[in-house]
């Protein structure tokens, strides 16, 4: 089975809508993860793949970073198990709690957060430690699927 829903059709939606689509570039020696403009749906088969199986630009790769332009209105966000109290088991690295407290450093909010999962995945209760010297290093609060997408409306100027 799958861990993961496939995007590449709400990709596809988002460029139709004239929104701006960003998915993540991990640098996998640390937690640091920042969110890059993706310029076409196209583009994202072509991009090298991750250990996870996952097409990211590379680290030498330079792109738009969304927090430096304005922003995140939305991420689909990755999760091997989620509850119905909005909390999700990560793989255990972190990535994207990081980057949600960036953006709320930098922006004043955390974008919202949508989780899209198989049914196998959901629990009834997935525990959240706040500290990652805890036993597991897991994820807090509600964060989603890994749709690894993340989106900003286009303010369109009429004339």
């Amino acid at each position: 089975m799958q861990d993961e829903i496939e995007t590449e059709e709400i990709i596809k939606d988002i460029f139709q809508q004239g929104k701006t689509c960003f998915i993540p570039q991990y640098q996998f020696q640390s937690n640091h993860m920042d969110m890059v403009k993706l310029a076409s749906p196209d583009e994202i088969s072509s991009l090298p793949k991750t250990s996870w199986n996952i097409h990211q630009p590379g680290e030498d790769d330079v792109r738009e970073e969304a927090l430096s332009t304005g922003g995140l209105d939305l991420i689909f966000m990755p999760g091997l198990g989620f509850d119905n109290h909005g909390n999700r088991l990560g793989r255990g690295r972190g990535y994207y709690d990081a980057y949600l407290q960036r953006c709320l450093r930098l922006q004043g909010t955390k974008p919202y957060t949508i989780a899209l999962a198989f049914k196998e995945q959901l629990c009834h209760q997935i525990l959240c430690f706040t500290s990652l010297a805890e036993p597991y290093a897991l994820d807090q609060r509600k964060r989603g699927r890994r749709s690894h997408v993340g989106l900003r409306h286009q303010k369109k100027h009429l004339k």
